[in-house]
């Protein structure tokens, strides 16, 4: 499948106006960035650099995986294990339906907007080896991230832990995706 330059172009504009609007900010290198924007740029550089033949819809999924995280906040969940597992579960499905309705309106066909909402809904995870791809792309840029702003002595694996992340997982042991 030939990737649609211009559709994809829209998309991902429409999804970082989307994330431009996040009212949590990180700072790099002094100026403030909306955090999802930040993220969603992130993640669809490290899914590139693990699948740098990544098909169209892993690079629209990597990019509206968060969409408007933000609107959700934990803290409107109960604060257990049970409350978090809501929380991704609703965020997951807000993210697919916002990134529906963007994809739709730029024009993408049905059976790309649903590969990408499955992807974002982590359907077929492990067996899809896209769908680890787009989970892996997280914990390089997690594992980067730490590198970056680690506290002075501490391991990878103590800041790690300390944040409650783990690093790559099971697409770093997957075959990789070759497309023609």
């Amino acid at each position: 499948m030939r990737m649609n330059h211009s559709l994809y172009q829209a998309a991902i504009a429409h999804f970082d106006e989307h994330n431009a609007t996040d009212p949590n900010v990180e700072r790099v290198n002094g100026v403030a960035h909306p955090r999802e924007l930040l993220q969603a740029q992130r993640l669809t550089d490290w899914v590139l650099k693990l699948c740098p033949q990544a098909a169209e819809p892993l690079r629209l999924a990597a990019r509206c995986q968060h969409l408007g995280r933000w609107q959700i906040p934990r803290d409107s969940y109960p604060m257990d294990r049970a409350g978090y597992l809501q929380w991704r579960t609703a965020l997951k499905k807000f993210h697919a339906q916002k990134a529906g309705e963007i994809l739709r309106q730029v024009g993408y066909a049905d059976d790309i907007i649903v590969r990408v909402q499955n992807l974002n809904l982590k359907k077929n995870f492990p067996q899809d080896p896209e769908s680890r791809v787009l989970e892996d792309g997280p914990g390089a840029g997690i594992v980067s991230s730490c590198r970056r702003r680690r506290d002075a002595g501490a391991s990878l694996e103590t800041q790690l832990r300390r944040e409650g992340k783990s690093p790559i997982g099971q697409g770093a042991r997957a075959k990789p995706i070759v497309r023609a």
